[in-house]
């Protein structure tokens, strides 16, 4: 019954259906009550979901609850069990939950096994077990569900759970992203990008394919990275103006890269007038998300006032949060600001700290003052 099937899927509500569609509902339920009264499993189950969706019949958990008791098919333990789990009409238990789940998944209900792998993630009804999520993971992935072959992208990426396999990650992610889910494709064009370790040959030119499709659908993150990618041309042809429309699109999504790459447009007017007081906006705001690289260039700007009123202090604490995050310039410039005492109160014993911690990332300049600490006996013996 088709309209039926469209209310199920979500494609339809039943206030959205025509009169003659819901008159058509209508003279269903009267067919399946008696079919169900008769033992009809299946019409047991179309008069369980349309009393839990208000289908042509007021709606009513007690009602579907008592539809979906009467079988035990895979998918009617499967509604219960998440009746259970959302307390729907009954008393809210992910014990009983994890049982109906356990039972439906057993006789092969994809829902099921992403449900229960789910509780046995969260440690919900039953002992947390991240081996037993992914079990049941992979099974309702094998049967094509897409939100499973996402999440066994992760285990397999993370190592939860699994042995850490990027091969396995990117198969899984590969499969999510095909059917089009934003995230597998932006974790999938991540893997190009970086070339990780044998799960995927480096290519800039497919990470900028599957970062295009989740930006094509919102993504702020893929906005970000494909603006950076025309950015500095990797991938594509370089290209300000449309590294300037797709970082607007990602900045306007909250995507902190975004924001950081347009307050580098505005600072040196790339693509744009050179407007410092844009710049600091837009770097404030990723810099609040707590993007490192966006805090060292807010931490630049008040050093030198542009933008905002010189503050040495402002400086120095912005540059702080980008060096504990491990940026190398910012580690530089804060032992920099100790090894003078702006903004911070001057010691050599952290500036030659910061030096070092930037010096063990290759960063040049503060090799060279380490060793001319190291020789003045500043900070050392």
């Amino acid at each position: 019954m088709v309209v039926y099937q469209l209310v199920q899927r979500g494609r339809a509500t039943w206030s959205s259906l025509p009169a003659f569609a819901q008159k058509e509902l209508d003279g269903a339920v009267s067919g399946w009550r008696a079919a169900a009264d008769g033992g009809f499993v299946q019409a047991q189950y179309n008069l369980g979901v349309m009393y839990s969706e208000g289908l042509g019949v007021a709606q009513s958990n007690a009602g579907a609850f008592r539809y979906y008791t009467k079988q035990g098919d895979a998918q009617a333990q499967c509604n219960l069990g998440q009746m259970y789990e959302n307390g729907r009409g009954v008393q809210q238990s992910y014990e009983k939950a994890a049982r109906l789940y356990l039972k439906a998944a057993k006789l092969g209900s994809p829902v099921a096994q992403y449900n229960i792998a789910g509780l046995y993630l969260r440690g919900c009804g039953m002992a947390q077990s991240d081996k037993n999520a992914v079990h049941w993971m992979q099974k309702t992935a094998e049967q094509g569900e897409v939100g499973a072959q996402y999440n066994l992208g992760l285990f397999f990426q993370k190592g939860r759970g699994v042995a850490q396999s990027n091969v396995k990650a990117t198969h899984w992610y590969r499969k999510a992203a095909e059917q089009g889910d934003p995230q597998a494709q932006v974790n999938l064009g991540a893997m190009f990008q970086n070339g990780c370790g044998g799960g995927v040959a480096q290519s800039d030119v497919e990470a900028a394919r599957w970062f295009r499709k989740a930006a094509d659908q919102g993504v702020g993150m893929a906005e970000g990275a494909l603006g950076q990618m025309y950015a500095h041309g990797r991938g594509v042809a370089q290209s300000d103006s449309e590294a300037l429309r797709w970082s607007r699109k990602g900045a306007h999504h909250e995507c902190a890269q975004a924001q950081c790459l347009l307050g580098h447009f505005y600072e040196y007017g790339r693509g744009v007038a050179q407007d410092y007081g844009e710049a600091v906006r837009w770097y404030r705001k990723a810099a609040d998300q707590g993007f490192a690289e966006s805090q060292l260039y807010l931490g630049r700007m008040y050093a030198t006032g542009r933008g905002v009123a010189e503050n040495p202090v402002e400086a120095a604490r912005w540059c702080k949060q980008a060096a504990e995050r491990g940026v190398s310039e910012a580690q530089y410039k804060l032992g920099f600001l100790y090894k003078e005492g702006s903004g911070v109160a001057q010691s050599d014993a952290l500036a030659l700290q910061w030096f070092k911690k930037a010096a063990d990332q290759g960063h040049e300049e503060a090799s060279f003052q380490l060793g001319r600490f190291i020789a003045d006996g500043r900070g050392v013996s």
